[in-house]
């Protein structure tokens, strides 16, 4: 089953609701006119999509597009009435005073009202299909209500109705009701009601296609297998740890198993072996020409429990990658603080070499090569234009970046494009290259009274500085800041001095900043907010807290146990909760951004059998050296466990792309 719910677009057309015969001697109306409709009328039109001469009761205009062509009609709901060939053309326009907003937590019938430069409405008149009251929940900042319901179902269509400062606006829902099943939803369990009932925006189906799927069988057994490197060379040892427990977290006594590798479909029994302890094995093979292993592929691995009925017996696998590889013992790269150079402004080049431990490379030295790529534009009557525009040989420096600014003499006068590429040595003859694409413009050849000008913005956290740069150095210059929201309706206005910080004003969609000479358009959109919940559940009580750096503001539920327990709306969470149910806590939030919702949701819970691993070793190893580690395991409540089945496993950071080990 899949639902839907959808806000009606706050202009509704119907096409033709009445089509009344006109005299043939005029075909056509060169006029629209208006008339004011009741809210009876306006539901009317909803659900029948016709009209009555009855309706035409309120005159507004004769002529709409002549007396508001410049601005709206009054907030209101209207029908537009046209002559169109034989017919008469009417349809419906609702000037809005509020707009209306979902949001889906997957158990409530809720929504947020503001007006239209997005304040919260906390006191409207709010009728869901002419029977049921939503009231304001003032800690949750939203209407609350319920669904209406046909024959134990969710209806497919409603109307909600919003009274605020004397106008009736109007919102159509919809649900989009494809039901998989036949069960009777009354009887499931809240997990079940939550993902096949309303309101849902953005469905979620997690018994998505298949309704088998919620009979599935649960496996018998779980585990994990770990190779002791992540990639193996010809002739090279490969090393398996494996450990396995049944269904109930409980041990698996002393089982043969097979160790079997997979080449090209085929099965290749390497051995049978006993577990070292209940669950644990372990196994080597040397990687020799009788195998027959093609280079640059992968390979799996299985362990296989000897048994006599294979449906129930255990098996774990793993891949591991066949290559003759040669692993790179330094890395080489390089960074710009900008991309395009003028006279005034220089590109500033910074170097970095590190080896595998992410040292710098004490004896690196780098040869430098300009070289043109394009020509834009000559602003001189006679350039030439090198292939090579310099080269320079440099010295990287013993620790950090290396730091090289690029000269002003060194480009013609012409505006073009042009590679910057670095080439890497050292004493071991070691070579890495790197390269980055750049422009340089000829300022001089604007007239002199004219400067480069940028309006530049930048978020800090919760704040928007704006700063006014002439040839790139900050200055002081009035401005005026104008807020908007989506639909163009002016939040604020205000004078200001540049630079600039402020608040950003999360209701609106961009802000434009005029200057005598310049005018720019911040998006606050362009921001990408990252909300993170962390949740932890203890034995008396859940933790939550929301990571929120831009303090979007959001909405969260809380929920356990089939209830919910705490809502609200904030833009900072940082709560202790008294919680001692043995079920799953869930946390659930959503906020608005660009125009669409974004939902994020984690779950917790208390495990008594939860192991706290902690490792005491150097920060730092060199090559050949040894070292002792400690592993400290301890229970929940900091106590040590005994008879703890640990795997270390440590190779070269040379390896990159190291694939995560499947824990159960």
């Amino acid at each position: 089953m899949k639902l839907r719910l959808l806000l009606l677009a706050l202009f509704i057309s119907f096409s033709t609701f009445a089509q009344n015969k006109l005299s043939k001697s005029k075909q056509a109306g060169a006029v629209t006119f208006v008339y004011k409709i009741t809210d009876k009328e306006v539901v009317s039109l909803i659900k029948d999509k016709k009209v009555n001469n009855d309706f035409y009761h309120t005159l507004i205009s004769s002529d709409y597009y002549r007396d508001y062509k410049k601005a709206d009609l009054p907030y209101g709901n209207y029908l537009l009435v046209s002559a169109s060939g034989s017919n008469i053309n009417t349809s419906l326009q609702s000037e809005n005073n509020v707009l209306l907003q979902f949001i889906n937590n997957e158990n409530d019938f809720q929504f947020y009202i503001t007006d239209v430069k997005g304040n919260v409405i906390t006191n409207a008149f709010v009728e869901i299909d002419g029977k049921k009251r939503a009231v304001y929940d003032n800690k949750a900042k939203l209407y609350r209500g319920t669904h209406s319901k046909e024959d134990g179902k969710p209806k497919e269509e409603g109307i909600i109705k919003v009274v605020h400062d004397g106008v009736s606006n109007f919102f159509e829902y919809d649900v989009d009701d494809n039901n998989y099943y036949d069960d009777d939803r009354e009887d499931w369990s809240f997990f079940k009601k939550v993902a096949y009932s309303f309101p849902v925006k953005y469905f979620w189906q997690p018994f998505k296609a298949n309704p088998d799927n919620r009979k599935s069988k649960k496996p018998l057994y779980a585990g994990y297998m770990v190779f002791s490197k992540p990639m193996y060379k010809p002739n090279d040892t490969v090393k398996i740890k494996t450990f396995i427990i049944n269904a109930k977290g409980g041990n698996i006594k002393n089982k043969q198993a097979d160790v079997v590798l997979q080449i090209d479909g085929i099965k290749k029994n390497l051995a049978t072996i006993n577990p070292y302890k209940n669950g644990g094995y372990e196994y080597s093979f040397l990687l020799v020409d009788s195998l027959n292993l093609k280079l640059d592929r992968n390979y799996g691995i299985s362990l296989e429990e000897k048994s006599k009925k294979p449906k129930k017996a255990f098996r774990i696998s793993n891949n591991f990658r066949y290559e003759d590889y040669e692993l790179k013992s330094l890395d080489f790269s390089l960074r710009t603080d900008k991309n395009e150079q003028t006279k005034d402004s220089l590109i500033t080049v910074y170097f970095k070499a590190t080896d595998e431990n992410e040292l710098a490379v004490p004896d690196g030295r780098v040869e430098l090569t300009l070289t043109t790529s394009h020509v834009n534009y000559y602003t001189d009557k006679k350039v030439f234009v090198p292939d090579t525009l310099w080269q320079k040989n440099i010295t990287l420096d013993p620790v950090g970046e290396t730091k090289l600014v690029l000269p002003a003499d060194i480009f013609p006068r012409a505006n073009l494009s042009f590679n910057l590429e670095a080439k890497f040595l050292n004493s071991n003859n070691e070579v890495r290259t790197a390269s980055k694409s750049l422009t340089y413009t000829d300022w001089k050849n604007a007239k002199k009274a004219d400067k480069a000008i940028e309006i530049k913005s930048e978020f800090r956290k919760d704040s928007l500085a704006i700063s006014y740069l002439v040839n790139n150095k900050s200055e002081t210059q009035s401005a005026k800041m104008i807020t908007y929201t989506e639909d163009d309706v002016v939040i604020n206005s205000q004078n200001i001095t540049l630079p600039y910080a402020t608040n950003i004003d999360y209701r609106a969609e961009y802000v434009e900043i005029e200057t005598p000479k310049d005018t720019a358009t911040i998006y606050i959109t362009s921001l990408k907010p990252e909300l993170q919940i962390n949740a932890m559940q203890n034995k008396d009580s859940l933790r939550v807290v929301v990571i929120n750096e831009h303090k979007v503001p959001f909405w969260y539920t809380i929920f356990a146990d089939n209830k919910v327990f705490l809502r609200g709306y904030t833009n900072q969470l940082d709560t202790l909760i008294k919680n001692d149910s043995r079920k799953a806590s869930h946390i659930r939030i959503n906020y608005f951004w660009d125009g669409d919702e974004e939902t994020s949701e984690v779950s917790a819970f208390y495990n008594p059998y939860q192991l706290n691993l902690k490792l005491i070793a150097p920060d730092m190893v060199y090559p050949g050296q040894k070292v002792n580690m400690l592993v400290q395991v301890t229970d929940i409540n900091h106590k040590p466990v005994p008879e703890t089945d640990v795997t270390a496993q440590a190779f070269t950071s040379k390896f990159k792309d190291v694939p995560n080990v499947r824990l159960p």
